[in-house]
């Protein structure tokens, strides 16, 4: 086994020089994953449009400061809407899973600037900004 990984890890580390002498003068930022704080729950969200099946998968994985899993959730939809919308879906159905957990302490992330944006600029709204940045979205 010690030698499979071995080799699994040499034939990475050969692409990732592949890749850097390819795009050599580029700028990478690797991020790492830091747990949250005692007490502190982090829930990560992710959609995926799939237009040819017109669907989306929606994602949420909520982790303690330990870094355990302690609650997810997917939901599979039959819809046809815009990137942006799909990413404020999944934020509701992670604010949706907080609420049913009772979780107060909670730190959320997103990977689309437009919708965390939005959140932050007008979050005290509750749950009505995912609703309407998804009309606004579609129109």
């Amino acid at each position: 086994m010690w030698l499979v990984l071995r080799e699994i890890s040499w034939a990475d580390s050969n692409k990732l020089l592949l890749w850097e002498t390819k795009n050599r003068g580029q700028v990478v930022i690797l991020a790492r994953w830091r747990p949250p704080q005692a007490k502190v729950v982090e829930v990560n969200t992710d959609a995926a449009t799939f237009k040819d099946l017109n669907t989306i998968r929606l994602g949420v994985v909520a982790r303690d400061s330990s870094g355990a899993c302690v609650a997810w959730r997917t939901k599979l939809l039959e819809v046809n809407v815009d990137t942006e919308c799909v990413k404020a879906m999944a934020i509701r159905l992670a604010v949706e899973l907080c609420g049913e957990l009772l979780w107060m302490n909670v730190e959320t992330e997103c990977d689309n600037i437009n919708v965390v944006s939005a959140l932050n600029r007008d979050g005290h709204k509750e749950l009505s900004i995912c609703d309407r940045y998804c009309k606004t979205s579609e129109d």
